[in-house]
């Protein structure tokens, strides 16, 4: 993507899935201040609301709604590029349900995706 990492266009995706989630992150499900009220120095502390791919894309993860969630940075950086949870997969998609619902082609390669990387994973192990 050719989009720098804190144009408006991005701080607009970031609010509108940190409106999606009632504002509160989610890993931790701490309250986040609103990306688009926040000033350029706030949005480097601890609380402040970043974009999270559950399927890292570092992992072949898509920049996609069905990927993407608000989290808080300190939870964003604390995940880095692990692979997620099965809890964490489980929520994604209780999340998401409205938008998942029927199966998109989209949703089916995101599970490829990360059925691919986990048996990489394990055979690597």
């Amino acid at each position: 993507m050719s989009e720098h990492r804190d144009s408006p266009w991005r701080r607009g995706r970031c609010h509108a899935l940190w409106q999606h989630q009632s504002g509160l992150c989610f890993h931790c499900g701490s309250p986040m201040p609103d990306p688009l009220t926040q000033r350029g120095r706030h949005r480097k502390r601890p609380n402040a609301a970043t974009i999270e791919h559950v399927l890292p894309r570092a992992l072949g993860g898509m920049e996609s709604w069905l990927n993407e969630v608000a989290a808080c940075r300190a939870c964003n950086a604390t995940k880095a590029d692990r692979l997620p949870s099965g809890m964490e997969l489980w929520r994604l998609a209780w999340l998401k349900r409205e938008d998942a619902l029927p199966v998109t082609a989209e949703a089916a390669m995101l599970m490829g995706l990360l059925r691919s990387a986990r048996s990489r994973e394990e055979r690597d192990e």
